[in-house]
């Protein structure tokens, strides 16, 4: 994957072929929305609900499998860089049907580049994992459509005037297997082009029990509150499902690396609402 800054007159270049692109009306039926780093579909899922028809690219071509919606195994960046020099993108979808989309297809972009360079967990240290944010950003402007990028708390320095949002946002909760009510702490951050905003404020102080879903954590969460007094994963991948608001089968990691689809249904209704893009 590369890694490497897009010089100023690359971007000029990039925006020259692009603005010989010939402009074509969306359809009108449903918008389309590209899903970057789309790993196995929780970000795509609330876009679908919101009323996108939803394309996803990443580079692990093992995600297609669980990715409910027309999947492209490719560098994220890469396919950026092809869209606005003029080129199809080549998306698969369940029946093995290809389907051929120009930049000019879509009416918005969501990427949720890596997280792990920004974790706290790899603060301090050297790792593999690249730091995306800055490039991926320079292509989503020169794209001139509506975009969000996602990342971790952590991301936060990087990310131009994010908006956090949070389980509790949306009264995301569930049982769990013992009978207690859990809700979900789950902070992302959002960084967008056209001013998303929050259902309301994030208050956890009158939930007794959090939960979350990511590598690492404890399973017993009378160990995770009152002895390490950090977070609890829960061990039932179905409790998991249920508290995230996922409905399709997925992995542990991808559970893990996953967006709850209620925030970026969120963002979808309210950037159809916003009148940014063509109403379904």
């Amino acid at each position: 994957m590369s890694t490497q800054r897009i010089t100023d007159a690359e971007l000029a270049t990039i925006r020259d072929r692009h603005a010989d692109i010939p402009q074509e009306p969306l359809d009108a039926a449903r918008p389309k929305l590209l899903d970057l780093f789309c790993c196995e579909g929780g970000a795509g899922v609330g876009y679908d609900r919101a009323g996108f028809d939803v394309y996803g690219v990443d580079m692990a071509g093992k995600f297609a499998k669980r990715y409910p919606f027309p999947f492209l195994a490719d560098d994220a960046l890469a396919v950026l860089r092809d869209l606005l020099a003029g080129r199809d993108a080549e998306f698969a979808d369940k029946a093995g049907d290809a389907t051929l989309l120009r930049l000019d297809d879509f009416a918005a972009i969501h990427a949720s580049p890596p997280c792990q360079a920004y974790t706290r967990g790899n603060a301090g240290r050297v790792t593999s994992w690249p730091r995306l944010i800055e490039p991926v950003r320079q292509l989503l402007v020169a794209t001139d459509l509506p975009y969000c990028i996602e990342n971790v708390k952590d991301a936060g320095p990087e990310l131009v005037n994010p908006v956090g949002l949070c389980g509790c946002m949306f009264d995301l909760s569930t049982v769990d297997t013992d009978g207690v009510t859990i809700h979900l702490q789950r902070l992302r951050l959002f960084e967008t082009n056209w001013g998303m905003k929050p259902p309301r404020l994030c208050d956890h102080t009158n939930h007794e029990w959090v939960a979350g879903a990511y590598g690492g954590a404890r399973r017993d969460k009378y160990e995770a509150k009152y002895v390490r007094r950090g977070g609890y994963v829960p061990k039932d991948k179905e409790v998991v499902k249920r508290l995230l608001g996922i409905d399709h089968n997925l992995t542990w990691n991808g559970l893990f690396e996953s967006l709850p689809p209620a925030y970026t249904h969120h963002i979808g209704a309210q950037l159809i609402t916003a009148g940014r893009v063509a109403t379904p």
